[in-house]
């Protein structure tokens, strides 16, 4: 469906021409500071180099391999929050269903691998503190990882807050919580500083330099109403199950199996938007970031819209994609509007079902003669 966004995304012949000049090929330059984030352009400039394969190409195929990595990944992550295959599926359907993936991590972009490594961290944190093996070293990795991953793309820090706010939430003492959140800074400073410098001495080029030059020419813009439209992209018709989400995580979050995994996501999720405006370009491709956080509190729905959970996101999918599709290629804004009011009936319809549903079968009481 959008096969002709694919060759018209502005974005993408600085990506390719970065490739090429990392490896010294014909036609290479330096543009938008891509050099800045040399490891997402390793795989496409090499095919390139040693066989002769398009970099256009190489970033294809990456993005499709990091498109299925990240939908496998998310529901590894569910499933380790639910211990549910079931939601463990609907959450990757979730996901995969989200407009911003939809279109663009099948791009010549590196969203897509952004995204995997931070949804990679993620997982891997929960499954080694979920096993009871979490050790110092392990934190100073997934740090030190998070730092090399904004070589990659700049998203990967919201897999670094989590990190932070998943430290100070395991039950231990106060000291031992400010210590791990100490040494595990300083070792995400201490790489990103240094591969900073490196970068600076290769490429005349950095993330920090990057953003210091966006800032000077476009200022610090936090959110206004175009900005409030972008996070309203993230996760599109879906924000209506976030919200129910939220309302059954206030009611379950103290019994809940996973409780400081998804205080830590939500706590990771507010940090971010706030954190946000330091970045010059609040869009819906950059905000996709928190989309984990996001998704969590969709799939936390269930337990209120039941039997109609599935069928409310195949269709909150199919109008996140189709809608979607008509905006970028026929510019048609005002058909998201209805179409929201539409899945908004949807849901409210599925929700009273289920409270009647709920009432008809508690047993009533009758006066003994």
């Amino acid at each position: 469906m959008f096969d002709f966004l694919r060759w018209d995304m502005f974005d993408s012949p600085s990506f390719i021409g970065a490739a090429k000049e990392l490896f010294g090929l014909e036609g290479g330059y330096n543009f938008q500071s891509r050099l800045s984030k040399p490891l997402a352009l390793l795989i496409p400039g090499a095919l390139e180099y040693l066989f002769t394969i398009p970099a256009q190409t190489g970033f294809i195929l990456q993005s499709i391999a990091a498109f299925y990595a990240c939908a496998f990944v998310f529901r590894r992550i569910v499933y380790r929050l639910t211990q549910n295959e079931k939601l463990a599926f609907y959450g990757m359907l979730l996901y995969v269903t989200c407009q911003p993936f939809a279109i663009f991590s099948l791009m010549i972009l590196v969203d897509g691998l952004g995204w995997l490594i931070s949804l990679f961290i993620i997982d891997q944190l929960i499954r080694i503190v979920q096993s009871d093996k979490m050790k110092w070293q392990h934190w100073i990795l997934f740090s030190g990882l998070s730092a090399l991953g904004m070589l990659i793309k700049e998203s990967v820090i919201f897999a670094f807050i989590f990190l932070l706010v998943y430290a100070f939430l395991q039950p231990e003492n106060i000291g031992r919580k400010i210590a791990r959140v100490i040494y595990s800074s300083a070792t995400f400073l201490l790489i990103f500083l240094l591969t900073q410098w490196i970068t600076e001495s290769m490429f005349s080029d950095s993330i920090i330099g990057r953003l210091g030059q966006q800032q000077d020419g476009v200022g610090f813009i936090y959110y206004n109403k175009e900005n409030i439209a972008q996070l309203f992209r993230v996760v599109d018709f879906y924000w209506l199950l976030v919200g129910v989400g939220l309302w059954e995580l206030r009611k379950s979050i103290k019994h809940h199996t996973a409780k400081s995994e998804i205080i830590a996501l939500s706590l990771a999720l507010i940090a971010s938007l706030i954190l946000m405006p330091i970045h010059p370009y609040v869009v819906d491709r950059i905000l996709f970031m928190i989309a984990p956080a996001l998704l969590t509190l969709a799939v936390l729905s269930h337990r209120q819209l039941k039997r109609y959970f599935l069928p409310l996101i195949i269709l909150g999918g199919i109008l996140n994609v189709c809608i979607a599709y008509f905006i970028y290629r026929y510019n048609t804004h005002n058909i998201l509007f209805y179409t929201f009011i539409l899945y908004s009936s949807a849901v409210i319809f599925a929700l009273w079902r289920n409270r009647k549903t709920a009432s008809l079968k508690i047993p009533r009481k009758h006066n003994s003669s």
